[in-house]
């Protein structure tokens, strides 16, 4: 299926060294530019589960006819993606030396970058210290405001997609999935689907729902793969994220970065930055007390939750009702104090999205019945799922 090694394009000029790795859309290689010495990545145009390749050579094939015009399409696709690749001029973004066709499909010769992908790079560590993460973040969102000032969309942001130089510098890849818009915002190309979950917003996985340009649907992504980088795991689907918000983030993690997260990845894209450099600020430490309000409270409410989790930890067969004026005497002091500090987090009546465990304190403080007060942890999707089946444990022993 792939080219073989010492396979040769363009009369010689290129030499196939191995395959890098494969894709729906394509099949990437190491491979040299003889004339010039140097290592290079070719991308090959290779549909998978439509096309083959006849044996003793490298001639791509559609072996069914009904398929051949839906594979053209996809290919002239292709060549366009590498034509507005070489548009561009950044030097976080993967630079194309050229392409051509042969063998019946398409080719564009990459620069090669030995290091890897970041997502290889993060499996390797488990998680990324903080200042390497917002380095190569950094990168990306010059890259992506770069592009974002041509009104083109990325759409595919995630660690896969991102390559480390030989200086350990992000460059961005894959504009397989990117959108060209003009001046009043309405989409100029069309691109196949793609989603990659944890790190796509709601709109992605709607029909027509990045139509219009808007950089928050990047901006989203490039929360992600910063929740990615430092935690070394994938983020909740965004419809999990629109259920029961983000879990909490490891208190390792600045109050600035765990501020520039929670707002890129919020559900909404009006409550998202609107563009790279207003993410950026959110990054910024001096800008915690301006903008993060729900970040402030965080230890506070972190606090509260342990002891609230604590209780129903070791209740056990207790009656409810016996410990409940003990949970209202704790909660409330608690509660009275964060409401005097911070009046309008709890005038608004939103629970912070990074702390819905603190649904169970204020559930039960605000309940007089232990019953009811069970019976609304239970019910609520707001509340993590091991202290709802507590709740519900609780319950069937004071039956």
């Amino acid at each position: 299926m792939n080219l073989l090694a010492g396979t040769t394009l363009q009369d010689g000029k290129y030499r196939i060294v191995k395959c890098l790795g494969r894709g729906g859309f394509g099949i990437t290689y190491l491979a040299e530019q003889l004339g010039l010495n140097r290592k290079v990545a070719i991308k090959e145009f290779f549909m998978e589960n439509y096309c083959e390749r006849e044996e003793h050579s490298s001639r791509m094939t559609v072996p069914t006819k009904n398929n051949r015009d839906f594979v053209t399409r996809f290919l002239v696709k292709f060549i366009k993606e590498a034509q507005n690749i070489a548009a561009l001029n950044h030097p976080n973004i993967i630079r194309i030396y050229d392409i051509f066709e042969e063998n019946e499909t398409a080719y564009y010769v990459m620069e090669y970058h030995p290091n890897g992908s970041l997502a290889h790079h993060v499996s390797a560590q488990i998680h990324l210290n903080e200042e390497e993460a917002l380095r190569y973040i950094r990168q990306m969102a010059d890259a992506l405001d770069y592009i974002h000032l041509q009104q083109i969309c990325h759409l595919d942001v995630k660690p896969e997609n991102v390559l480390l130089d030989i200086r350990y510098n992000a460059v961005l890849i894959d504009f397989g999935l990117s959108k060209h818009y003009n001046h009043e915002g309405q989409q100029t190309s069309s691109t196949p689907l793609g989603i990659s979950d944890g790190f796509d917003p709601l709109e992605q996985y709607q029909y027509g729902g990045v139509a219009i340009f808007s950089p928050t649907t990047d901006i989203y992504s490039l929360g992600a793969t910063l929740y990615t980088l430092l935690t070394g795991k994938i983020p909740p689907l965004a419809s999990e994220v629109y259920e029961e918000g983000l879990p909490i983030l490891p208190e390792y993690i600045s109050k600035s970065t765990v501020l520039a997260i929670e707002k890129a990845m919020q559900t909404k894209r009006k409550e998202r930055p609107q563009s790279i450099p207003e993410f950026l600020e959110y990054m910024e430490k001096k800008n915690v007390e301006k903008y993060g309000e729900k970040t402030k409270i965080r230890e506070d409410l972190l606090n509260e939750v342990d002891w609230v989790e604590e209780k129903l930890r070791t209740v056990g067969k207790k009656s409810f009702v016996n410990l409940y004026p003990e949970l209202k005497k704790n909660i409330s002091v608690t509660l009275e104090e964060i409401s005097n500090k911070y009046p309008a987090f709890l005038e608004n009546n939103n629970l912070n999205s990074q702390n819905t465990k603190l649904s169970t304190a204020r559930t039960i403080f605000k309940k007089g019945k232990s019953e009811i007060a069970l019976k609304n942890i239970v019910n609520s999707k707001k509340v993590d799922k091991e202290i709802r089946e507590k709740a519900r444990a609780l319950l069937q022993s004071n039956k």
